[in-house]
């Protein structure tokens, strides 16, 4: 039998064990523990980067998307520069823009963007009615006001309250594009007539830049009045044959056909059927006869055919 010596002997290394034991389970569980939140942090800064970057490339396509338009407009391509600019203000409008710092220069910039992108078509309708009609500018001008004009009703009702403030949109469209057309006709009106009377006066042409249309009038000889006229005569009748061919060119608007000078300058007795086209000659009878003589004489040759 083992005495009672031995007895408390082997308790006490049963205990002594039995404490490094329950202190190795401790500091596994600690460890364990440790190791769990770690990878707690790291998911969690994991997460935060993924946003970081999502957030990175989102303000990388709004600054690709502003150069976009510059390089766009740069190109002509009007209606696109329009379109990509009214993504831009749409986006910088949105979260998480909004709610970052590092986003107020960008903000301020795509805030002006619109304004400008309208200057810019504006510029390029002038210079169209100064220079000639062209088919492709007119289209990418008005399909760049159609834009805009779009652009203008979705933040007015949207964005009724403090938006204006935000963002500075041109406060006419569509509506008011026949009026800026006008307007640009007249000022190019008094232009001409003032390079016309500026061509022929007495003065320097440094001079004659910043003088008035009747001061010119006074500077010009009599004997040259001939020749103002008939500048001013052809310089007239160029704007009236680009306003001729806008006004054409809205009787089938936005066809490829309008590129052809042909299709531009074809006059309403050309289109439609024989008895809408005798109804412009109802005030000559003699002519409608003979035009529905044609007409009948083409229907029995088509017939015999």
């Amino acid at each position: 039998m083992k005495t009672v010596a031995a007895i408390d002997h082997e308790l006490r290394r049963s205990h002594v064990q039995i404490s490094y034991t329950r202190h190795k389970v401790e500091s596994a569980s600690l460890q364990l523990e440790q190791k769990a939140l770690r990878i707690l942090l790291l998911r969690r800064r994991r997460r935060k980067l993924g946003n970081i970057l999502a957030y990175v490339e989102k303000l990388q396509g709004l600054a690709d998307l502003e150069r976009t338009v510059d390089d766009k407009l740069a190109q002509g391509d009007l209606s696109g520069a329009t379109a990509d600019a009214v993504r831009a203000v749409r986006l910088v409008r949105r979260e998480p823009f909004v709610s970052l710092k590092c986003t107020t220069g960008l903000r301020e910039r795509l805030a002006q963007v619109l304004p400008a992108v309208h200057g810019e078509v504006d510029d390029a309708l002038y210079m169209m009615c100064k220079e000639g009609f062209d088919d492709g500018v007119y289209s990418s001008v008005l399909r760049s006001y159609l834009v805009l004009d779009l652009e203008t009703r979705f933040a007015a009702e949207r964005f009724a309250e403090g938006f204006s403030a935000a963002v500075a949109l041109p406060r006419h469209g569509v509506g008011h594009f026949a009026a800026t057309i006008e307007r640009f006709f007249l000022t190019l009106v008094g232009e001409s007539a003032k390079e016309a009377f500026g061509r022929h006066c007495d003065r320097d042409r440094a001079d004659t830049a910043n003088l008035m249309l009747e001061q010119l009038v006074e500077a010009v000889q009599p004997q040259v009045l001939r020749l103002v006229l008939f500048d001013c005569a052809a310089a007239f009748c160029e704007l009236m044959h680009t306003h001729y061919s806008i006004t054409q060119w809205h009787r089938d608007a936005f066809s490829p056909r309008n590129a052809e000078s042909d299709y531009l300058h074809r006059c309403a007795i050309n289109e439609g059927d024989k008895h809408k086209r005798l109804e412009l000659f109802d005030d000559d009878d003699e002519l409608s006869d003979e035009l529905s003589e044609d007409e009948l004489s083409e229907d029995e040759l088509s017939e015999d055919e």
